[in-house]
């Protein structure tokens, strides 16, 4: 079994569409998968990816050691929408449960990334205190 101690937060930009992403990361770069664990979409609906116990490919140098969960749509041009928001804090809020002192980190976090990721408009500071109150799963999320 792998050993978590990360949950890397990214965003899709343009590709915006479950079916787009596995375009991009199995068709164009030839991998196995989508490269994240979870997609999260606008009305909040969880999309489980990879199996959390096989590594990622999400971010250069940490997949061996995280999972990364991804915000459907441009987060540099567009907000986080609520439903979005809620279904992404239950996850994160799940994922440090079960990975017991986890980092939760924007891949722009990251020593060396040089990208918004996951977008200029989602607050790591305001996430990570959201996950740190108590609350039940969002409406949209799915088990």
């Amino acid at each position: 079994m792998r050993r978590i101690d990360t949950v890397i937060l990214h965003h899709s930009g343009r590709h915006d569409t479950p079916e787009s992403i596995k375009q991009l990361h199995v068709e164009e770069r030839g991998w196995d998968d989508i490269g994240y664990h979870y997609l999260i979409d606008r009305d909040g609906n969880i999309i489980p990816c990879r199996d959390e116990g096989v590594q990622g490919a999400h971010a250069k140098g940490h997949n061996a050691h995280s999972v990364g969960v991804c915000l459907l749509g441009d987060k540099d041009s567009e907000g986080v929408p609520e439903l979005q928001m809620g279904s992404l804090i239950w996850v994160i809020k799940d994922l440090c449960k079960r990975y017991e002192g986890a980092k939760v980190l924007g891949h722009r976090e990251l020593k060396g990334v040089k990208k918004s990721c996951p977008g200029r408009n989602v607050d790591m500071d305001k996430v990570r205190s959201l996950v740190q109150q108590s609350g039940s799963p969002p409406k949209g999320s799915a088990d």
